[in-house]
């Protein structure tokens, strides 16, 4: 009666052994997918770090929209420094033409 409990205690530690060294083998795949997580998120990181901040871009915007703004207030100066004669306006004639 002895004997048989120690054989299934045997039995027992046996898949024991098997259970932890299935463990390990997961636990050095998981290491190496955190290895590889670890290398994609600095990648990532410093890609983000090139991109523009909302600042920059506002910026620029601002820029862009003082420039076009520039350009029409002063069209007709920059027209007559190039050289180029200012066109004027259609006039509105209600009548027929003849």
């Amino acid at each position: 009666m002895l004997e048989a409990r120690v054989a299934r205690l045997e039995a027992d530690v046996g898949h024991i052994q098997k259970d932890v060294a299935e463990i390990k083998d997961a636990l050095k795949g998981a290491g190496q997918n955190l290895t590889d997580l670890r290398i994609a998120s600095a990648a990532l990181t410093e890609r983000v770090r090139h991109l523009p901040t909302y600042g920059q871009n506002f910026a620029l915007l601002m820029g862009l929209l003082a420039l076009i703004a520039a350009l029409v207030v002063f069209q007709g100066q920059i027209q007559r420094f190039v050289g180029i004669p200012a066109v004027s306006p259609p006039s509105a004639s209600v009548g027929p033409k003849q």
